[in-house]
């Protein structure tokens, strides 16, 4: 376990992802205070299949050292095909939103059959 490295985090008003004590975080989910944990950050259904990426307020890289940058968004595709156990991770808001539409591609594409 990496000892030195956050693990929790909240966004500010640009998101931007914030290190917070775990007080805060348990504050944050128990009142939102304007800045809600699991926040979505977009979602979108491709041909019945739900894209969704969102802010998890954990760092899920913190226990593996081998990650040196914040796991603290998610993408994951929901439906009844085999897209389901797909996950993508990343560190900012930014990367998050650019991640989510190239997930939303990679389902287009391959629900068309264009990729393998």
């Amino acid at each position: 376990m990496n000892s030195t490295r956050t693990r929790h985090y909240r966004l500010d008003d640009e998101n931007n992802v914030i290190p917070v004590p775990y007080d805060e975080y348990r504050a944050n989910i128990a009142a939102d205070n304007g800045h809600p944990i699991a926040s979505k950050v977009a979602s979108e259904v491709v041909n019945g299949l739900e894209v969704s990426t969102a802010f998890l307020g954990v760092d899920l890289a913190v226990h593996d050292p081998r990650k040196t940058k914040l796991e603290v968004f998610e993408t994951m595709v929901f439906g009844p095909h085999d897209f389901e156990m797909l996950c993508w991770r990343y560190s900012t808001w930014d990367e998050a939103i650019v991640g989510h539409a190239a997930a939303v591609e990679w389902v287009k594409q391959k629900i068309t059959g264009d990729i393998s």
